[in-house]
C-alpha cells in the first residue's frame, strides 16, 4: 500500500471526485472497503481478514494540512524551477547561449532539418532542463532568428513540445506524482516512458508533415526516422532504467547526436522553401573548445543528476 502523502482538503476532494468516490464507504474490486473522509482529510482502507474473523485497516492518505502542501510546492518544485531558470539566464547573460544556438542552427540551412534540430531536439533539451514554457520561447526565438515567421515558429515549437513534456523540468511531473500518491518514482517513470516513447517516434514525422505536407516529408524521411527513433529509444531506456530526471535531456542529446551523424553521410536531395520566410540571421562559426565551454553548464547538470541518482540507489 502507498505510504502517507501530502494533500490538502481541496486536492483530496478533486482526487476523490475524479476517481468517482464520494464521502463515506466505497467498495473496492479486491473486496476491501475504502473509507473517504474529506473533512478529516483521510482515506482509510479496511480489508477483511482471509481467515474470516475481523478486519485490518490502514491509512492510504494522511494529510497534516495545507501548509505542507504549500511547502511541497516550493520544495522541490519551486527550487528546481528557480535553479533551472538561473542556469538558462547564466548562459544567456554570459553570451554562451548564442554559441549554443549557432552550434545547432549552423549545421544545415534546410528548414525541415532546422525544425527537427531546434523545435524538436533542442526544445526537448530545454524542456528537460527548465520546462514551464521556456522551451517554446527559446526555440521559437532561435527559429525566428534563422528566418522563420515568429507565429509560425511558436506554433511548430508547441507541436514539437508534445514529446518531452511529461518529463519536463528535471522530471517534475513524475516526481510530483510519485510524492503525492506515495507510488514508486521509478515505477511511475517506467510506465510513463512506456506510454510516451511509442508516440514520440511519430512526433517528428507529424511536425514535418505539418510544415511541408507529404512531399516535404518524403525529402527528409531518413532524418525524421533517425530523430524519432533516437529520441524515443533514449526516452524509453532512461525512464525505465535511470529515472525521470534526465529522460528529456538525454533523449534530446541522443536525437541531436543522431541527426549530426546522419548529416555527415546524407543530405536532402530536394529544395524546400518555407512559405513566409524572413531574412535569416547567418549563424557564426565557433571553434570546438568554445562550443564545449558553452554547453558545459548543461553537461555538468547531466553529470551531477546522474551522480545523485546513482548515490540514491
Amino acid at each position: 500500500m502507498a505510504s502517507p502523502s501530502i494533500y490538502d482538503a481541496s486536492s483530496l476532494e478533486v482526487v476523490c471526485s475524479g476517481l468517482g468516490y464520494s464521502e463515506g464507504p466505497v467498495a473496492m474490486e479486491d473486496g476491501s472497503i475504502l473509507l473517504v473522509d474529506i473533512k478529516k482529510e483521510c482515506l482509510t482502507r479496511v480489508r477483511p481478514n482471509a481467515s474470516g474473523g475481523g478486519a485490518t485497516s490502514e491509512k492510504v492518505i494522511d494529510i497534516p494540512g495545507g501548509p505542507n502542501g504549500a511547502a511541497f510546492g516550493l520544495f522541490p518544485i519551486g527550487w528546481i524551477v528557480f535553479w533551472a531558470i538561473v542556469l538558462y539566464k547564466v548562459t544567456e547573460k554570459t553570451g554562451k547561449f548564442e554559441i549554443i544556438k549557432d552550434s545547432i542552427g549552423g549545421l544545415t540551412d534546410d528548414r525541415r532539418l532546422q525544425a527537427l534540430m531546434i523545435a524538436f531536439s533542442f526544445g526537448a533539451f530545454i524542456e528537460g532542463a527548465a520546462g514551464f514554457g521556456t522551451p517554446v520561447a527559446v526555440a521559437a526565438a532561435m527559429l525566428t532568428g534563422l528566418g522563420f515567421a515568429p507565429f509560425y515558429a511558436a506554433g511548430i515549437c508547441l507541436l514539437a513540445n508534445t514529446a518531452p513534456v511529461a518529463f519536463g523540468s528535471i522530471g517534475i511531473p513524475v516526481v510530483t506524482l510519485a510524492r503525492i500518491t506515495g507510488l514508486s518514482e521509478n515505477g511511475l517513470s517506467a510506465w510513463v516512458g512506456r506510454i510516451c516513447a511509442p508516440i514520440s517516434i511519430f512526433i517528428p514525422m507529424y511536425l514535418i508533415l505539418v510544415m511541408g505536407g507529404p512531399k516535404g516529408l518524403a525529402g527528409v524521411l531518413p532524418a525524421v526516422a533517425v530523430c524519432g527513433v533516437a529520441f524515443a529509444t533514449a526516452q524509453f531506456f532512461v525512464s525505465n532504467y535511470v529515472g525521470p530526471q534526465l529522460t528529456d535531456i538525454l533523449g534530446a542529446l541522443a536525437a541531436l547526436f543522431a541527426l549530426v551523424m546522419l548529416l555527415k553521410v546524407w543530405k536532402p536531395s530536394d529544395k524546400f522553401v518555407l512559405e513566409g520566410e524572413l531574412k535569416a540571421h547567418t549563424p557564426k562559426k565557433h571553434d570546438f573548445g568554445s562550443v564545449v565551454h558553452a554547453w558545459s553548464p548543461y553537461l555538468y547538470l547531466v553529470f551531477f543528476v546522474l551522480l545523485a541518482g546513482l548515490s540514491g540507489n
